[in-house]
């Protein structure tokens, strides 16, 4: 397990999602246990969905 305690503590979130990046990299792992590319893609969807909305002036776009 990678630990930099330095890290964290003077870049705050960033310092503690670097470090836990660097963990899983480690480890050999192709994703990051708490957001699977499977969630990741569905907030990107969502994303792409409330653009969609913003842009056609409000009315939901059909997904």
């Amino acid at each position: 397990m990678f630990i930099d305690g330095n890290l964290a503590r003077t870049n705050g979130g960033i310092g503690l999602q670097a470090t836990a990046f660097a963990s899983y990299v480690a480890e050999g792992r192709l994703e990051s246990p708490p957001h699977p590319h499977s969630e990741i893609i569905d907030v990107m969807n969502t994303i792409d969905v409330a653009r969609a909305a913003v842009s056609s002036g409000g009315e939901s776009p059909r997904v």
